[in-house]
């Protein structure tokens, strides 16, 4: 049997309300080419890590085309109590077309509600 000591703020939660809070990152990297002999690359990584100071998500992506007509396109996003991020992208009209983005995204401890509960074994 669990016996929960604190149900005050619960009356009161929404559905979308975080209750043990977090953190996420999203990033999407796409590559086009068009012409002869053509190549494409993209690469997408994200990692999440929760600590006793805060949780922190960090992504980065990277797409590269390479011909006569290139597109790349790398897009970032992040959930938490500060996301910070950057994406940046070759000029037009170039034969090789780059695209890098990064996203960290930190969830403070403080804005966590956590659920307090006692177990009692009977």
């Amino acid at each position: 049997m669990i016996k929960i000591a604190d149900l005050s703020y619960l009356e009161n939660a929404t559905e979308n309300e975080l209750i043990y809070g977090g953190v996420g990152v999203v990033v999407e990297s796409s590559a086009i080419a068009y012409g002869d002999s053509t190549y494409t690359y993209t690469d997408a990584n994200t990692t999440a890590r929760a600590t006793q100071g805060a949780d922190v998500a960090i992504g980065r992506g990277f797409s590269l085309a390479l011909r006569d007509t290139t597109t790349t396109n790398v897009t970032v996003d992040g959930t938490g109590d500060k996301v910070v991020s950057s994406t940046t992208s070759t000029p037009e009209q170039s034969p090789i077309d780059i695209s890098i983005g990064h996203v960290i995204a930190v969830q403070l401890p403080s804005k966590s509600k956590h659920l307090r509960f006692s177990v009692n074994s009977y």
